[in-house]
């Protein structure tokens, strides 16, 4: 993704979410797979797919992501290519 970097708090997802839509305005994110972890951290498999705002060629992704929740709220967002590292990273690892 052009500019990729990180991003950090509400100010930041919302970048983050702004730069996406603008590159796929089309976009659709399905989650599947969820899995609780014993604590803070959750699992799930996701897959996306949306046109390219200038090429109009349907692009997509899939692969998997850890979400951390404080107080009732998602702190934290990090994404995996492969599901042993998203599953070892949410304590689920066998």
């Amino acid at each position: 993704m052009p500019g990729a970097d990180w991003h950090y708090g509400i100010e930041g997802a919302v970048e983050w979410s702004a730069k996406w839509q603008t590159m796929f305005p089309d976009a659709q994110i399905e989650a599947s797979d969820v899995l609780l972890s014993s604590g803070n951290r959750d699992f799930f498999a996701f897959k996306g797919s949306g046109h390219g705002a200038h090429s109009g060629v349907l692009t997509e992704i899939a692969g998997y992501a850890v979400g951390t929740v404080r107080e009732g709220k998602l702190s934290r967002l990090e994404f995996y290519v492969e599901e042993s590292d998203a599953l070892e990273s949410a304590g689920l690892s066998e």
